[in-house]
């Protein structure tokens, strides 16, 4: 099945409608007869991605990454846009773009014991998917010092 976005700037095909078009040549003489028949598919938007999962993280810093969508629509997925909400419990706003890339380190500054959350959408030719799942995070902390030592058992050796 062919994927027919390039037609779209001629045509006004409809997301996700199957179109069946037929081939012929055309020169001074005349029409040839039928070349070829092909079915293809108006490209759509692309599904949500996976949901973000952390790969690694410091007191001050998280990396995330997620799974590509399972459908990108027909078209080459271009670029991920990472959202987060900071801690503030408010609405989710653009963290960045990860550039095509499933992988996306923010470039601020974490707060020990605030919680953060991500979300991640696709985007192809047609336009922004739809949102993955929320990964929230707790910036973590050092552990505390150790206590003083307690002997529980000994030996002679």
């Amino acid at each position: 099945m062919t994927y027919l976005n390039e037609l779209s700037e001629y045509v006004k095909l409809v997301a996700g409608d199957i179109y069946q078009f037929r081939i012929t040549a055309r020169n001074i003489v005349g029409d040839s007869s039928v070349r070829s028949i092909t079915q293809g598919m108006a490209a759509t938007l692309p599904t949500a991605p996976g949901t973000p999962y952390r790969v690694r993280s410091t007191e001050t810093s998280v990396t995330i990454a997620w799974l590509a969508p399972a459908d990108n629509g027909g078209t080459p997925i271009t670029d991920y846009q990472v959202l987060w909400d900071a801690g503030l419990g408010g609405a989710f706003v653009s963290l960045g773009s990860s550039l095509n890339i499933r992988e996306f380190t923010p470039g601020y500054s974490l707060v020990t014991g605030s919680t953060y959350k991500f979300k991640v959408r696709a985007l192809n030719y047609i336009g922004t998917g739809p949102e993955s799942s929320t990964l929230s995070i707790i910036a973590a902390s050092p552990p505390d010092q150790p206590g003083i030592p307690t002997l529980y058992s000994a030996t002679p050796t």
